[in-house]
């Protein structure tokens, strides 16, 4: 108890995007041996646990091996999109895949896409963090009222962000013209 396998998590070993089987395994065959790093963050379906040495973990391939990975305690960042949309407006927004960044006091970053509904979380550890959000992918037609927030994961076991996106309104210019009278 206390050390459950992780299923149905992405993991990166070299260039190579696994998924974790419902045991939380990964095979990888036939692979040559020599020195790998195998990238954990974009593991983020367990709340409140890290790899407990760090996110990217070198592993030296000899020979047929299992290589078992152990996680601590962490702390929680969750989040998510309020879109405010202009009640006229036909145009389509997809809340998907809009990248959130943490930057900790160290200057180390960490990353999550948000899912189908806008929403977002992280595992990281204790420290102070910069939230921020990737306004690049956002077309003249939306904005984002604030782009960055700070969450303090050293006194809070959890934080929650959210960032708000308006929509521009639709606007109309009426002028009026004067026609002067005729004498």
């Amino acid at each position: 108890i206390g050390d459950e396998p992780v299923p149905e998590s992405n993991l990166q070993i070299g260039n190579q995007t696994l998924i974790t089987n419902q045991k939380g395994e990964v095979y990888y065959r036939n692979i040559p041996t020599g020195k790998y790093l195998i990238d954990l963050s974009q593991i983020n379906n367990i709340r409140g646990w890290v790899a407990k040495d760090g996110f990217k973990q070198p592993v030296d391939v000899n020979n047929n091996e299992t290589v078992y990975i152990p996680f601590n305690e962490s702390k929680y960042l969750s989040g998510r999109l309020n879109l405010i949309r202009d009640e006229y407006s036909k145009g389509s927004f997809n809340p998907a895949n809009i990248r959130i960044t943490a930057i900790n006091s160290k200057g180390e970053v960490f990353y999550t896409l948000t899912n189908q509904k806008g929403e977002f979380f992280l595992n990281l550890p204790a420290d102070t963090y910069i939230i921020q959000i990737n306004t690049n992918v956002f077309s003249d037609s939306f904005r984002v009222l604030q782009e960055s927030f700070n969450a303090d994961l050293i006194d809070k076991d959890a934080e929650n962000i959210v960032f708000e996106i308006r929509e521009s309104k639709r606007q109309i210019n009426i002028q009026k013209q004067v026609i002067p009278a005729k004498p």
